[in-house]
């Protein structure tokens, strides 16, 4: 018979032991029953919180997605008022984002959660973090240093943002996969990450 779990919080050591058990061996080969030994809970305990793997799955993500939009809000507001700093800023806490929590990073965007419906709660909090690359493409677009209330990414701006995301978004699985060189401190990653970024100029064209 197993032990009683005497943990106070059953959920965050769930979602903790599938980060670890992503980190080892991948989003495919997870189980329910694999978390729960991890954990050292019955096979029935993770049912209490998670109906299925992909509910457990969906709250990993968004859980990233969480942490990535406030990682995203605070580099962009500590980076002034000019909008090409604060999206370099905002693309340099992307991809370290991206190298430090792997395990989110790669079911936030990976193929497990395909089968979830669009209106799923989860994607609420992917639109969240979108929504700050897309006001600072705005700033860009409109000449404006401010991000509070940003233009609605539509049209032209709409695919401006997802040129800088597919940039940032392609430099960050290089560096997590190690297919690009990755100074091991962070200050270095960072300085090397921006210097990249402004040489593309994520994506928005030529230099005034």
């Amino acid at each position: 018979m197993k032990r009683p779990y005497h943990h106070g919080d059953l959920q965050r050591a769930l979602l903790d032991a599938a980060l670890a058990l992503i980190e080892e061996s991948g989003a495919g080969s997870l189980t329910l029953r694999a978390v729960a030994r991890r954990v050292g809970v019955t096979h029935a305990a993770p049912y209490r919180h998670f109906v299925d793997k992909a509910a457990l799955l969906a709250a990993v993500a968004a859980e990233g997605f969480n942490l990535l939009t406030d990682r995203l809000t605070a580099a962009r507001d500590a980076s002034g008022t000019a909008p090409l700093d604060r999206m370099a800023a905002i693309g340099v806490a992307y991809v370290g984002f991206a190298v430090e929590h792997p395990a989110h990073y790669r079911v936030m965007f990976g193929r497990d959660l395909e089968g979830l419906t669009e209106d799923h709660p989860f994607r609420a909090s992917a639109e969240a973090a979108f929504g700050v690359l897309t006001g600072c493409v705005a700033e860009l677009s409109e000449g404006s240093p401010q991000a509070d209330a940003p233009a609605a990414p539509t049209g032209d701006c709409a695919g401006r943002a997802i040129v800088a995301w597919a940039t940032v978004h392609g430099l960050a699985l290089l560096m997590a996969d190690r297919r690009l060189p990755c100074p091991p401190e962070p200050a270095a990653r960072d300085a090397l990450v921006a210097g990249l970024l402004r040489q593309c100029r994520l994506g928005l064209g030529d230099p005034a």
